[in-house]
C-alpha cells in the first residue's frame, strides 16, 4: 500500500511501541483485578515502563519530523489520505497523552517507585 519503506530505526521504534503498549494493557488489566496492596507492584512497573513509552513516543516524533514517511499511494482519494494523517495524529496524540496523565494521577496518588531499579520518582 505504501510507496516505498519506513527506515529501520522507524520500524524498530513502531514495533518497540506497539509490543510496550500491548504489555501496558495486560498490566492494567492484571492489577485491575487485584486489590490496591497486591496491585501495587504491577502498578509501579505500569508507570516506570510508561516512562520508558513516553520516552520512545517522543524519540519515535522526533525522527517522524526528520525522516518523513513514504508517500501514499496516489490512487487513495484525497479524503482517504487526509484521514489517514489525521488518526495516525491522533494516535500519536493518545500515545503522549496517556503516559502523561497516568503519571500525573500516580503522583496525585503521592505513590512512589524507583525507576527501573535505580532514582526513586515521585
Amino acid at each position: 500500500l505504501m510507496e516505498g519503506r519506513y527506515t529501520a530505526v522507524a520500524r524498530w521504534l513502531h514495533w518497540s511501541v506497539a509490543i510496550l503498549v500491548a504489555v501496558q494493557i495486560g498490566l492494567g488489566i492484571a492489577a485491575d483485578q487485584r486489590e490496591w496492596e497486591a496491585a501495587r507492584p504491577l502498578i509501579a512497573l505500569h508507570v516506570q515502563l510508561g516512562l520508558v513509552l513516553l520516552g520512545l513516543v517522543r524519540r519515535r516524533i522526533a525522527w517522524r519530523l526528520r525522516q518523513p514517511p513514504p508517500k501514499l499511494p496516489d490512487s487513495l482519494s484525497l479524503s482517504h489520505r487526509q484521514l489517514a494523517r489525521y488518526v495516525h495524529r491522533s494516535l500519536y496524540a493518545l500515545l503522549l497523552a496517556l503516559p502523561i496523565s497516568g503519571y500525573a494521577l500516580w503522583m496525585w496518588l503521592g505513590e512512589r517507585t524507583r525507576f527501573l531499579g535505580g532514582p526513586l520518582i515521585p
